[in-house]
């Protein structure tokens, strides 16, 4: 096709496929949300657990394939790597088919210059760099729906696809309702005119048959993931609060990061409109335009009123929105660009692109906190020192590492189990707690946790500790190390060594505590054994059998006995050997730019 069209055509179409490799390509080295990497370790779970529901059943297609990819990938980190590969090809794909539908949808050059120009600005704004390519569901169906639309417009046996289109994006996220539509919109209006005259029957069963499917394997397997998967597509589009600046403001920033392409996105927009609308003007559009506006409508529809408008959902929306604006946009531009060259108007429009590009490339610069090499330099980092740290559990909330973590919970934003979630995490008592800012949601909730049952080593790294009570102690500031160790076994701590802490009123940072140990000697007197005081970390020996039967004749004698107001602990040795350890929070958190 591309051969048969004139110079400038093919001028244009090259720069457009140039256009579409360069706003995928950054996916590759932007960073990953943490989002995304909760999508993907979570995704495991529906292989290594497929009797038990959880939140990866709800999304099985999506679960699937990415827990494959976390199932086959070496490391934990080429487990991330390769999901967001998978995405950015995919999303490169579903950019291509986007070109080739509008290649296929208007013949003329000047056309395909209005559009392309429209196409162009649209893909190169911001939100759509950065969120596109993300290893995110809504993407994910989005790809896989414009390859799909694709095909419906190409194929004799559109029905089929439609079938096998519209069930896919609905198992990947059932939030993919308004895609359905869509499909639906395509695979109606495109179809052939002997399809114009089948029965009504007909046409309602395979407009209903990928819900039939749906409710067929839920008949099967089980309806506990159906129920879900419904109510959380209910909540997505429940008690949307249209009257709160808060829930348009993703959808505001996305419009003021690219206000070029909005601008001309509206007109457009309103322009199809005021042609669709009118039955005079209407046959003038042809079938698949008519299919472009009925689409674009549709999931604009439901991205208005959908309840979490964030900036990946909006982008993951725009293609839509784009086929939506392109008949009137087309049309408003057609009467102009035949006045002159189609050189200079394909000049013109690719100087337009370019230029829009430039600028968004510019706003990313300076936005964009880190990258996906710096994430790299720092997980290696956490994960170094988990290694050297010994430990067998430990939580993050967003899953930083999908080959290990088994501690599942995403803090979501009014999400009524984030109240529940210290019990939730304190069942699996992780040795370790990686704060991760996502978990600024569960707050006061966590910080009354971590304050009862952990010792902070950094700001963002908390070890559990077993605390010591007063009572615990003899009058003369004395301890039974058989105490220690049956306090480390009621508070879950499992290392083979062990330190003692100590925080003052006036010193609030844990420390480790000089002592002394003393021994019980044959004829029941007490002395003391080891007279030196301890200046490395202070270690309680429990590796051997006997380690309980030494303890109950041993004792800690502090060399300074503090007052009520001190606080003392016993923490597994390991984490606190382990330091220093490099990590910044914001690496991995939903501040760092949705």
């Amino acid at each position: 096709m591309i051969n048969k069209m004139p110079k400038s055509g093919r001028l244009a179409t090259f720069w457009i496929l140039l256009l579409s490799f360069i706003v995928t390509a950054p996916g590759l080295h932007l960073s990953l949300e943490d989002s995304e990497i909760w999508g993907i370790t979570s995704s495991r779970r529906f292989l290594d657990e497929i009797s038990t529901v959880s939140s990866a059943h709800i999304k099985p297609l999506f679960s699937l394939i990415f827990g494959t990819i976390v199932h086959l990938a070496p490391t934990d980190w080429d487990a991330l790597f390769f999901s967001r590969v998978f995405t950015v090809g995919l999303a490169a794909t579903g950019v291509f088919c986007l070109i080739r539908l509008v290649t296929s949808t208007y013949s003329s050059t000047h056309q395909r210059i209005a559009s392309y120009a429209l196409l162009g600005l649209t893909v190169a704004t911001p939100v759509f760099l950065l969120h596109f390519t993300k290893a995110r569901s809504d993407t994910v169906a989005v790809s896989l729906c414009l390859i799909s639309l694709l095909l419906i417009s190409l194929s004799q046996n559109k029905q089929r696809i439609f079938l096998l289109a519209s069930t896919a994006v609905l198992l990947i996220t059932p939030k993919s309702i308004d895609l359905v539509v869509a499909l639906a919109s395509f695979t109606w209006l495109t179809r052939d005119a002997e399809s114009i005259a089948s029965r009504r029957l007909k046409q309602l069963t395979w407009l209903l048959s990928p819900m039939a499917v749906l409710f067929g394997l839920a008949l099967i397997f089980s309806r506990e993931p159906l129920i879900r998967a419904l109510t959380y597509w209910l909540d997505s589009y429940s008690d949307s609060p249209f009257n709160s600046l808060t829930h348009w403001s993703h959808l505001i920033s996305a419009a003021r990061s690219g206000w070029i392409a909005t601008a001309l996105l509206t007109i457009g927009i309103f322009s199809s409109l005021y042609f669709f609308f009118s039955k005079a003007r209407r046959t003038t559009l042809t079938l698949i335009e008519r299919a472009f506006i009925c689409s674009g409508l549709a999931v604009a529809l439901f991205m208005l009123v959908h309840s979490q408008k964030y900036q990946f959902f909006i982008a993951s929306r725009v293609p839509f929105l784009l086929m939506l604006a392109l008949p009137g946009w087309v049309r408003l531009l057609d009467s102009t660009l035949t006045k002159i060259t189609a050189t200079r108007a394909a000049l013109a429009g690719v100087a337009i692109v370019m230029t829009s590009l430039a600028l968004s490339i510019n706003r990313i610069h300076r936005e964009q906190l880190f990258s996906l090499d710096l994430q790299k330099t720092v997980h290696a980092s956490l994960l170094s020192y988990l290694k050297r740290s010994e430990v067998s559990r430990y939580w993050d909330a967003i899953g930083l590492f999908p080959k290990q973590n088994r501690i599942f919970h995403y803090p979501s934003p009014g999400d009524r189990t984030n109240e529940d979630m210290p019990d939730f995490v304190e069942s699996s008592r992780p040795a370790i707690v990686i704060r991760t800012p996502k978990m600024n949601l569960l707050e006061p909730y966590l910080f009354v946790w971590l304050q009862k049952k952990y010792a902070p080593i950094s700001d963002e790294i908390h070890v559990r500790v077993a605390h010591l009570t007063g009572d615990q102690f003899s009058p003369d500031c004395t301890l039974k190390a058989e105490e220690i160790l049956k306090r480390t076994a009621e508070e879950g701590l499992s290392g083979r060594r062990y330190i003692l802490l100590v925080k003052t009123k006036t010193n609030t940072t844990w420390n480790q505590i000089p002592f002394r140990i003393q021994k019980s000697g044959n004829r029941g007197a007490t002395k003391l054994t080891e007279l030196t005081e301890l200046t490395e970390l202070a270690e309680l020996n429990s590796e051997t059998p006997q380690a309980l039967e030494q303890a109950q004749s041993q004792r800690l004698a502090f060399i300074d006995c503090r007052d009520a107001d001190t606080q003392y602990a016993v923490s597994e040795t390991g984490p606190w050997k382990a330091r220093p350890v490099s990590y910044n929070s914001t690496l991995f958190g939903y501040d760092g730019r949705l």
